[in-house]
């Protein structure tokens, strides 16, 4: 997702396709945004649309996802943080 104000795609931005991303791996492969083209899914997300917990899900992963998705750009973790926050979830999982 684009910053809303600026119009440009940032390093927050991609904090977001990171949790689609995370979304895609963890609900072993599912389509994002089913059924939505691109415009449908801007505007639902714009209006606080999120997807929804896969079952079965991680709740440590799921509230970071949560994390990428907030509507603020700049109430969004970094990737320095998530990286850390990966690396202790990881160690619970292994």
């Amino acid at each position: 997702m684009k910053h809303q104000q600026t119009g440009r795609y940032t390093s927050l931005s991609d904090v977001w396709s990171y949790g689609v991303l995370l979304w895609e791996i963890f609900s072993i492969g599912s389509t994002p945004y089913l059924g939505m083209n691109n415009n449908e899914a801007r505007e639902k997300i714009e209006g606080g649309y999120r997807m929804n917990q896969p079952p079965e899900y991680p709740d440590a992963v799921w509230e970071w996802i949560q994390a990428c998705w907030r509507k603020e750009p700049e109430d969004r973790p970094n990737f320095s943080e998530i990286k850390t926050a990966m690396k202790k979830i990881h160690i619970i999982f292994k």
